[in-house]
């Protein structure tokens, strides 16, 4: 929560027509805040982890070193699409995803979203920034109303 520069983070204690009063953990005092001050009031939904993303980039690693080991022995045949290469793939793509597993599980993020405001209206712009078909950057602006 954002009143005037100053943020707020804690318990909502109590609520009124026209105040609420918050139990701040830093500093272990209680805050009174008027609607009409509030900027952004959020709720946390907890921390979690990113185990599924470490498993995702573990693999597009291990992958990258399959394909760029394979391109080198492609020409002494080596690298094709029969049962020792599936299981070299396999075999090379494992401790990848292990290591991105368990730097996904060490990383842990707070998610916060935001809640309306009484008679404030609820329009968020934020910047993205994507890549199109051709690997172009695109840049752009998400609106949440």
């Amino acid at each position: 929560m954002q009143k005037s520069g100053l943020t707020s983070i804690g318990q909502v204690t109590e609520v009124k027509d026209s105040i609420f009063v918050v139990f701040d953990e830093r500093s272990a005092q209680f805050n009174q805040f008027s609607y009409n001050n509030v900027d952004v009031l959020s709720t946390s939904l907890g921390t979690r982890s990113h185990v599924k993303d470490g498993i995702l980039y573990g693999a597009l690693a291990g992958s990258a070193m399959f394909l760029a080991f394979c391109i080198e022995l492609v020409d002494l045949g080596a690298c094709g699409f029969d049962g020792a290469t599936i299981g070299t793939f396999i075999g090379t793509n494992l401790p990848f995803v292990g290591i991105g597993a368990l730097v996904g599980f060490l990383i842990k993020s707070e998610r916060w979203v935001p809640i309306p405001i009484r008679g404030q209206t609820a329009v968020r712009f934020q910047p993205t920034l994507n890549m199109d078909f051709a690997g172009q950057p695109v840049f752009g602006v998400r609106v949440q109303l």
